[in-house]
């Protein structure tokens, strides 16, 4: 059988409503095995070449260090006196396992990413190459398991299509080349997917069930919105099972609900809490826009195509107006076709819900799509759907083709235009590395009104990299005249800021600038500055 010819034969929309096709049955042609390889090929490129390339950011290293045991640890160093911190980011002064259990209620995520973050550290090293590979695994494993939920609802042309829109979506190489859980919640929710065909296929029995609910267990361990994309394949259940398959269903969940709440409720209450309780934690969430419903919305539509690509300038129109379309235009088929209606809810309803969240609380989390992780799956699939013509037109060689000229697009924009940079924390470090003295004090300051890890996430940071380390000073406000008197048997120290306009003789009197670096980050300026003595007659 031909390539062409297997694109082009039994189409699976014409299959009964609430009844998976049975296209897992179709021989793969030999083109096709072709295109898939050269998928894989190009996301392993683009998942691991030159992964070291930028320096971690302030997240990625928040990550290690809550895989060392020490999360949270920022927000009980002192403020406004000297101390020399523990070493918090490196595997070589981790605390036991058991602290990065308890020691999440600081945190504002589930533990399961982290656990397995310790033991990929513990084996392949706490490096940038070796860390960041965790999600570059996850997210190139997620590729050929698409290929096989979207087979099996679609067909070989769409399951193709999905993996090439998957294996070049800016955001998805964006979370596959970072130190956070986004890899493996993207890798989850496929197996989430095949769980919930496995159920369909074998009309909810025993061994289906529990494979549902263990991979809606792990996926809760990682990430609490995964409870969104769990609700939308049960409202789909309900559409096209028995109420006695449904209550087997329902019986499962609570069994390992009851085993979360057991093993995580404390704790995630803690967090609650301790997020509910700080004033400084979240400001970024907050929508100031005036129009927050008009800001709202307009972030519901546009987040289906930044997954795909973040609109140019001068084009930001364009990404609402697809996902309208996206959005909108599936609901005429729903009824008729209950793949497409599964598929929808997977990644539509979990988007709607987040919606609906910052429309009460007054947020903008949709600003990060990441959170809604599921939607990329959706959209590739919806946007393979269109290669469905293309297998009638004998035309199934362009699938390949699309995959390339989205591995080249992909390629630009990671190695060409340089715009994922972070901020060049060893580039910094170094700096003080070959300059100071590891008895010199290095001092973090951010204002009052931000959050929480502008000084302690810069501390972090230098931490990370400095090769030897360093007293420290955390400042929000101007120093007392305690610690400038403690100050006074200093002759040189280091202050540094992501403020470019904050005067350091401002906040410590009688010291001056002598040599200032940069580096941007984020649209800021970190200003690490090298000051002068402190004049007897100021301190006096």
């Amino acid at each position: 059988m031909s390539g062409a010819s297997a694109l082009s034969s039994s189409d699976p929309l014409d299959s009964v409503a609430g009844e998976l096709p049975a296209t897992s049955h179709q021989r793969i042609s030999i083109a096709q095995w072709m295109c898939l390889f050269l998928i894989l090929t190009i996301a392993g490129f683009t998942r691991f070449y030159w992964l070291d390339r930028d320096g971690l950011s302030h997240d990625e290293i928040g990550s290690l260090q809550v895989a060392t045991g020490f999360g949270g640890s920022i927000l009980t160093e002192p403020l406004g006196v000297i101390f020399r911190p523990e070493a918090t980011t490196h595997l070589a002064g981790a605390r036991g396992w058991a602290h990065l259990w308890t020691g999440m209620f600081t945190d504002v995520h589930p533990p399961l990413y982290t656990l397995i973050l310790r033991a990929w550290g513990t084996v392949f090293g706490d490096s940038a190459l070796a860390v960041r590979s965790l999600s570059g695994v996850c997210s190139w494993l997620s590729i050929p398991l698409l290929f096989l939920a979207a087979r099996r609802s679609f067909g070989t042309a769409v399951g193709l299509w999905s993996c090439a829109i998957i294996c070049c979506a800016e955001y998805v190489l964006i979370n596959a080349r970072e130190v956070r859980m986004y890899g493996l919640v993207l890798l989850e929710y496929v197996l989430l997917i095949l769980a919930s065909q496995r159920v369909l296929r074998r009309q909810a029995d025993n061994k289906s069930v529990a494979w549902f609910c263990l991979i809606s267990l792990l996926a809760m361990y990682t990430q609490y919105f995964s409870a969104f994309v769990i609700v939308g394949i049960l409202v789909h259940f309900l559409t096209v099972l028995s109420v006695r398959q449904v209550a087997r269903l329902g019986i499962g969940l609570a069994i390992v609900g009851a085993f979360y709440v057991v093993t995580w409720g404390p704790w995630f209450w803690e967090q609650v809490q301790r997020g509910n309780a700080s004033t400084t934690y979240s400001p970024w969430i907050v929508d100031t826009s005036p129009n927050h419903l008009i800001s709202g919305a307009q972030r519901i539509l546009a987040a289906p195509m930044r997954f795909i690509a973040e609109p140019r300038t001068g084009l930001e129109w364009t990404a609402p107006a697809a996902g309208a379309v996206l959005i909108l235009v599936p609901l005429f088929f729903v009824k008729r076709f209950s793949e497409i209606r599964f598929w929808w809810l997977i990644g539509i309803a979990p988007l709607l819900a987040m919606g609906a969240v910052d429309f009460v609380r007054g947020t903008e989390q949709l600003k990060q799509v990441r959170y809604v992780t599921s939607l990329i799956l959706t959209v590739a699939t919806f946007f393979a759907l269109m290669s469905r013509p293309l297998g009638r037109l004998k035309a199934g060689w362009l699938v390949s083709m699309g995959a390339v000229l989205m591995g080249v697009t992909a390629l630009t924009e990671i190695f060409g235009s340089g715009r994922w940079q972070s901020v060049e924390f060893p580039e910094l470090a170094n700096k003080i590395n070959v300059e100071s003295r590891p008895e010199e004090l290095m001092v973090y300051f951010s204002p009052p009104d931000q959050w929480f890890w502008q000084s302690g996430g810069l501390a972090m940071a230098f931490r990370h990299y400095l090769s030897a380390p360093h007293p420290e000073v955390h400042l929000n406000a101007p120093a007392s005249a305690a610690l400038l008197g403690d100050l006074a048997s200093h002759e040189r120290l280091w202050f540094v800021t992501t403020h470019a306009t904050t005067d350091p003789s401002t906040i410590l009197p009688g010291w001056r600038v002598h040599r200032t670096f940069f580096h941007p980050f984020t649209a800021k300026v970190m200003e690490l500055h090298r000051v002068g003595p402190m004049q007897a007659e100021l301190a006096r």
